[in-house]
Order: C-alpha cells, then sequence, then structure tokens
C-alpha cells in the first residue's frame, strides 16, 4: 500500500475508497462567531423523520480528486454500487488500485468477485491502522467545514453544500498530469474533472445560493471582528462559506457568513 503512495503504477490508477457516517438531518454542534451574550442556540430534534445517510467517497491518489456520493445504506450492495461507478470514470485497461479498510461488506465473495471481473485490485490497510487511507483526512474537512455547525433541512440542502465544498477543495483541474497522460495514451478517461456529491456538473453550481465565494482568511477575519468584536470562545473557529445560518440562531437576521 505505501507502495503504491509512494509512485503510481505503470498499469493503472491509485483510489481510496471508504464511508463517512452515519450523517443525520439534525442540528450539529460547531463553533464560530457570535455577538457576546447572543450564543446561538440549538433546535429540539423530538422527531427523527429523516433517517441517516451515508458519504461514500473515493479519492484518487495521485491526480489529488475527491468524488463522493451520499446514499442511505452501507452495504455489500451499495460498495458495488459505488465501485461501479468508480470503474466508470477510468479507462476499463487501467487497473484500479483500490485501498479500503476491513468493514465486513467490503471483502464479501461478492464484492471480490465483482472486483476481479472489473479489473479491479482491492488492497486492504493494516488491522487497526485504518488511518492510513488517505480519504480519512478529506472526511475530517467535510465534518468540520459542512456538518458542524450547521443545521440543514433537507438531504438536497446537504448534498449541494458538500457538492460546493468537493468541488472547491478540488479546484480547477490541471492542464496536464502525469497520469492524465498515460491514461490519455491508453484510451482517455471516460469521464473528466467534476466530481460531486450530487451527482451533477460542478458548472451547475455556479450561480447557485451555495456557491462559494472564497475570501482571503484575514479578509474574512478582519470583518468578522468588525460585525461582532472580539471573539468569546477561544475554541471558535470560522464557519465554512458554503452554510448560510438562517435568522435567530445568534446573528442579526441580515448577515449570511
Amino acid at each position: 500500500m505505501l507502495a503504491l503512495y509512494r509512485e503510481p503504477p505503470a498499469d493503472g490508477v491509485v483510489v481510496c475508497f471508504d464511508e463517512m457516517g452515519p450523517i443525520q438531518l439534525i442540528p450539529h454542534q460547531g463553533s464560530g462567531w457570535a455577538p457576546e451574550g447572543m450564543a446561538e442556540r440549538l433546535r429540539a430534534t423530538y422527531n427523527r423523520k429523516g433517517g441517516v445517510r451515508y458519504l461514500y467517497g473515493a479519492f484518487d491518489v495521485h491526480r489529488d480528486y475527491l468524488h463522493g456520493r451520499l446514499r442511505p445504506r452501507k452495504g455489500e450492495r451499495e460498495v458495488i454500487g459505488f465501485f461501479s461507478q468508480i470503474r466508470m470514470r477510468f479507462d476499463p485497461r487501467l487497473r484500479i488500485y483500490l485501498i479500503q479498510d476491513n468493514l465486513s461488506c467490503h471483502w464479501t465473495p461478492k464484492v471480490r468477485a465483482w472486483a476481479e471481473a472489473a479489473n479491479m485490485e482491492l488492497v486492504a490497510t493494516p488491522t487497526y491502522a485504518s488511518y492510513l487511507n488517505r480519504i480519512e483526512c478529506h472526511f475530517w474537512g467535510l465534518g468540520e467545514f459542512v456538518v458542524k455547525n450547521a443545521d440543514y433541512e433537507s438531504w438536497e440542502q446537504l448534498s449541494r453544500a458538500m457538492a460546493a465544498h468537493i468541488s472547491y477543495r478540488n479546484g480547477p483541474p490541471p492542464r496536464s498530469s502525469p497520469d492524465r497522460d498515460r491514461a490519455a495514451q491508453a484510451g482517455g478517461l471516460r469521464m473528466g474533472y467534476g466530481w460531486n456529491v450530487s451527482g451533477r456538473p460542478t458548472s451547475r453550481l455556479a450561480g447557485s445560493r451555495l456557491d462559494l465565494r472564497y475570501r482571503p482568511a484575514s479578509a474574512r477575519l478582519a470583518s468578522r471582528r468588525a460585525a461582532f468584536g472580539p471573539r468569546t470562545d477561544r475554541n471558535a473557529r470560522e464557519v465554512h462559506p458554503a452554510v448560510t445560518l438562517r435568522p435567530g440562531r445568534g446573528l442579526p437576521p441580515t448577515t449570511r457568513l
């Protein structure tokens, strides 16, 4: 596994896979900026009828690109379905070295048989060392900037927020890279850049309510200090710009972070 991280294989690509969740449609605790004496409050959740979702994620190691889909369950059927999406994004002649942990539904006989037939080699992380899976650090970013300190009203809203974060994280596609050139010589990628949670092209996110208008951190910090004064929580972190706080949550009604 470490050798695959250090040097891209000559006959294929390296992809890290894992799931994040469960995630619920409830207000999630976090920290952020608020006026003194007006701390944000969390609404009550007497009924939780939205169920849960899991984020199935894939990270192309040497292209440094992240892809994700929300799914209502975590099991053998969903794993094979997500693997098929990963497979369709690359030329069939390219072998996919897929790094994953030792969860039972990742290694069922059906999953192994499907991977072998699809020119995909499953690579397990060492026992009790799932942190070696490079997608884990990207799940941390999604949790910090999308899930925490937020209260989404629907799964579509959460999906669009995750898609906006992943699109911003991936950035514009590079004009050329060794992996892309090798893939093009072998037959080309079936689908190019623009992976996101909702399954839509990233260009459709432009102009939406969750479109990212990112400014330098110093500018954001200065504007928030001017609006709210010194922070009262020494552990406070900035709210991700993809999260729109509703009025009545401890901020002035016209404030949008």
